[in-house]
């Protein structure tokens, strides 16, 4: 909505204020206290000027022609809040001066509305005026405004107030009580403003006003903690005496109104009371000067541009109140701020790109409680990254040449030895890493296939591979060498992660064989989510997201074909299909996803062997108390495989394969959100509306892999891969990649 300090009741404690000016409808009933008379509303009460002047920085409208007359109004007067309410408080007369007992009177009454004194902790629910800017001030008041002022700080007002024109080291009264009640009950809610002199736009520009009276020593008083500066040198404004004066004046009486005007619009915004308006305006200050809080400058310039902005002081970033279905309340998720990618939304890629063209906006707070609109599109991390697949790529070349097998009566051992993962491309440029680290090899993955009788068998494996034992077991496909989301692989046991299993199968028949597994993995997006080094394992916020499988498989196979058909249950944790989230998108608790899973290799003669998969899921209908989703509906998803392997075609032991593949994808489903959309100032509560997205993604990606592997002696190899991708991660605007490389390997 458009910040211009509407409906915002703005006191300018002056000498009155000219209603002959455009802001004269929004000139509200004020009171007089040196003729002990009330002012009515778009009444002129000023006859002096000084009063105009400092109302015009506050709230003179935008164009309001007041100089030229014409169309062309860019350089006439206008406010910092040109929507505020202006109301005439006069305690100075003609002349410019007054009593500081009228200065009281006229505090009191912004507060109470009465001309009558309250006693000290007198409370309303809402003070006659939000914002109160006093531009006079002399050496001493002698306590006069201590009661006064207190009040009006406690009843939620803010006080801008002059620091004065004596060139003088410390501000003077009422100013100085910015370092005296800023340290009781009242903390942070007077203002005490010094002006600047700039020459451009720039804050670098501005010094203190020769005129301008100083913070105060940091050492001997807290007013600095409590004092701003902004411009206040040759300000152009509203002045007395007709529809068209205007006086360019320079004073601290000047810069005050700036502030006042920039509180106005946060209070318009946010209905802030005056101690968070202050701690804002003051945390969110340029520095200039000796670094930090000085003696001349306080806090620093006014900057209006970076106290609309989140602020957080104490917490790491954004924070979405969640609603708590379940007995009412909130939960907090905060977001860092230490990446330029916020936090992550760990998701898998059968629907992120659905959910990122849902463009979900939520409502979140900064450290002062105020709201904000938030894009979560930026937050969705994948691991299909083309780094990602690089790293997979060298991978599944190191494992061509380090994969090995030990073959005995009745047992079967298939391990990968290689050397600790190492970052092979830098994530800004792909450039090459170069790694003067040398470790040792270690056991990479392992399993054990053993023969308990002439019928039955069992496996075991850790870090490995279902199909060295289901699936394409005792067929070329069972190590193929495809990176491209393990091509044939169930991508439902584990969603492409680690595999750590156990097994059994007993013969039905000589042909026929029963077989049941269970498979446990973490998900590789728990591994993948530094912006900044997103191979790096060791500093992951996200939690390990723990997927376990169960299955029953049903094969059949003879010396050239091999068939194979599943049915299983996957169950995850904090996730979804692979995505593993924080508590602000958690999509349930568990998750559980039943599964259904073909598979055919055939020997078409010779060397080579064609193989397809075809893998289908149901999740069923699921919610998380305390996330942005509420529920789900049932989803299906599916994925399928289509290749070819041939051996021995150039040489001896060599292997060539290309495959054409569909990887895991949401075909229907929607997610049913409980979406923050802002906060009810009136109540300060959160709103939240229902919102259903379709994660189903309107175009599917497709992938064609070939590789070429060529062992050079028993414990070396060549490896040749080639990769294109065909809307990657299922979003058609996304360009086609293409990846190429080449790999040779010695084990010493």
């Amino acid at each position: 909505r458009n910040i211009n300090g509407a409906g915002v009741n703005v006191g300018v404690v002056d000498t009155g204020i000219n209603n002959q000016f455009e802001y004269a409808p929004r000139l509200l009933a004020g009171y007089d206290f040196v003729l002990k008379k009330a002012i009515n509303a778009n009444t002129d009460s000023d006859f002096n000027g000084h009063g105009s002047h400092v109302s015009g920085i506050i709230g003179a409208g935008v164009n309001n022609c007041i100089i030229s007359k014409t169309n062309n109004c860019s350089k006439d007067v206008a406010g910092v809040a040109p929507g505020a309410n202006l109301i005439p408080i006069r305690v100075l007369g003609s002349n410019g001066s007054g009593s500081f007992a009228d200065v009281a009177a006229g505090i009191n009454w912004s507060t109470f509305g009465t001309t009558t004194i309250q006693p000290l902790n007198t409370t309303i629910a809402k003070p006659k005026t939000d914002i109160v800017n006093i531009s006079l001030g002399a050496t001493s008041d002698g306590g006069t405004l201590q009661q006064s002022l207190t009040n009006g700080v406690r009843n939620g007002q803010l006080f801008a107030i002059a620091a004065g024109n004596n060139g003088g080291a410390t501000p003077i009264s009422p100013a100085n009580y910015a370092g005296t009640l800023n340290n009781t009950s009242n903390t942070g809610a007077i203002i005490a403003v010094g002006a600047v002199t700039c020459t451009s736009n720039a804050a670098s520009s501005c010094s203190i006003a020769s005129y301008s009276n100083r913070a105060g020593s940091i050492t001997a008083t807290n007013t600095p903690y409590w004092f701003l500066v902004a411009p206040g040198t040759n300000i152009l404004s509203t002045y007395d005496g007709s529809a068209t004066a205007t006086a360019t004046l320079s004073g601290t009486s000047m810069a005050t109104p700036v502030v006042a005007g920039a509180a106005a619009l946060l209070k318009q915004y946010w209905n802030l009371n005056g101690q968070k308006i202050a701690q804002i305006l003051l945390t969110t200050a340029t520095d200039i000067g000796a670094p930090g809080v000085d003696d001349i400058y306080g806090q620093g310039l006014l900057n209006l541009s970076a106290a609309l902005q989140p602020v957080y002081v104490t917490a790491t970033g954004p924070r979405i109140l969640r609603s708590t279905q379940a007995g009412g309340g909130t939960q907090v998720t905060t977001l860092s701020t230490a990446t330029t990618t916020q936090s992550s939304i760990a998701v898998s890629s059968a629907y992120k790109t659905a959910l990122s063209s849902a463009n979900l906006s939520v409502a979140a707070v900064d450290d002062f409680g105020r709201d904000y609109s938030y894009n979560l599109s930026s937050l969705y991390t994948t691991t299909n990254s083309k780094n990602y697949y690089l790293e997979q790529m060298f991978s599944s070349m190191d494992k061509n040449v380090a994969t090995k097998q030990i073959v005995t009566e009745g047992s079967k051992l298939t391990f990968t030895q290689i050397e600790p993962k190492q970052n092979y491309f830098d994530d800004e440029n792909l450039g090459i890493k170069n790694s003067t680290n040398k470790s040792n090899t270690q056991l990479a993955s392992m399993s054990l296939n053993t023969q308990l009788s002439d019928s039955q068998a069992m496996t075991y494996g850790i870090n490995s591979n279902t199909n060295n034992f289901f699936g394409f077991a005792n067929t070329p496909f069972e190590n193929a060498g495809f990176i491209v989301n393990k091509t044939f692989d169930n991508p439902y046991l584990g969603f492409n992660g680690s595999q750590n299993f156990a097994g059994f199968s007993s013969k039905i028949n000589n042909e026929w064989n029963i077989a049941t597994g269970v498979v446990n993995s973490f998900n590789p997006l728990t591994k993948y989510q530094s912006n900044n080094d997103p191979y790096q394992t060791s500093t992951t916020t996200l939690p390990k997201q723990n997927i376990t499988s169960g299955f029953l498989e049903l094969s059949k196979q003879t010396d050239d074909n091999k068939f194979a058909v599943s049915f299983g249950s996957t169950m995850e944790k904090a996730g979804l299909l692979g995505g593993s989230t924080d508590p602000l998108f958690g999509i349930t608790d568990k998750s559980n996803t039943m599964f259904v899973s073909l598979k055919n290799a055939k020997n078409i003669g010779g060397d080579t062997w064609i193989a397809g998969s075809y893998n289908q899921g149901l999740t069923l209908k699921n919610g998380q108390q305390d996330s942005l989703v509420s529920s789900s509906s049932n989803l299906i998803s599916q994925s399928w495989s289509l290749g070819l392997i041939q051996s021995n075609v150039l040489s001896k032991e060599d292997r060539f394969g290309i495959a054409f593949n569909q990887p895991l994808v949401v075909k229907s489903g929607s997610l049913n959100l409980s979406v923050p959309t802002g906060l009810d100032y009136d109540s300060g509560e959160m709103q939240y509306e229902n919102r259903k997205i379709s994660i189903a993604p309107t175009a599917i990606e497709r992938n064609v892999e070939a590789n070429y592997y060529l062992p050079t002696s028993p414990v070396s190899g060549l490896s040749l891969t080639g990769v294109y991708r065909m809307n990657p991660d299922n979003n058609d605007s996304n360009p086609s990649q293409k990846v190429v490389a080449v790999r040779w390997q010695s084990l010493f």
